[in-house]
This record gives C-alpha cells, structure tokens and sequence, in this order.
C-alpha cells in the first residue's frame, strides 16, 4: 500500500505531476474518446511517445500523481479490472492510503480538471483552497 499523508508529499507529488504534461494540458474526455476519469495512458500517448516518456504515464492529474508515488498501472487495475474511476475508490479498497488533508487536496485538483481547467490551473486551484482552508484552520484555533 502506498501512504500519502504529508501534505508536503502531496504538494510536491502534484507539481511534478503538472510538469509530466505542462501546466497547458487539458484532460479532455471527449478527445481521447473515454468515459470516466483513466489512469492509464491512452492508445494515443502509446503510440506517440517512447516507453520512458513521462507523458505516457496516464492523461489524468491524480493518476499521474499517484504513480509518482509508486501506485502501479497493476495496483490500479486490481480491484476493478479497468484502470478508471476516483481515486477515492483507491484509496477505500487499500491501494492508497491517504490523510483527510492530502484527499482534500487531491480531490481539489482532480475536480478542477473534471471540469475542463488545464492541469496548471487545477494545481493553483488546490494550492489556493490549501491556503484558503489552512488560513480557515488559524482562525477556528
């Protein structure tokens, strides 16, 4: 099982994960013809790029951030047979195991991206909610 439970694990987990595509890219379902979020690379990206490319580790964010954590293309497919779905599901089966924090930033991120936002701006999304929810925190306390 891989853990996350540092937020400064996950920040930087994202960050690299930005750079595998640039921070231009934009998970497109329509264009890569699938349904549902996958964390494989697509037949595309296959083709296209060599073996060792970082862009054929998978067309979604939270994907390519978890297996920049060591969460493999068979640890993925494990439980469902097919690498899609929410990462949550990952994470509620044993795959992953994530911290309240880490989910909550993660899942910021992968929203952003759902909903059409290149994967630099799904990172700025996260980062600004971490902040926002940190400055949250300060003032409960």
């Amino acid at each position: 099982m891989i853990r996350i439970h540092d937020i400064a694990d996950a920040r930087g987990l994202l960050a690299r994960a930005v750079l595998t595509q640039g921070p231009d890219f934009v998970y497109n379902r329509d264009t890569i013809n699938l349904s549902g979020c996958f964390y494989t690379p697509s037949n595309a990206d296959i083709n296209v790029y060599p073996a060792d490319a970082p862009q054929r580790l998978t067309p979604c964010l939270i994907g390519t951030a978890l297996q920049l954590a060591g969460v493999t293309d068979k640890d993925l497919c494990r439980l469902t047979g097919r690498p899609s779905g929410n990462f949550m599901f990952w994470i509620k089966y044993g795959t992953v195991s994530l911290s309240r924090a880490v989910a909550t930033y993660f899942t910021d991120a992968q929203e952003q991206q759902d909903a059409g936002f290149s994967w630099g701006e799904s990172y700025q999304h996260a980062e600004a909610s971490l902040e926002d929810n940190a400055s949250e925190d300060d003032y409960h306390s």
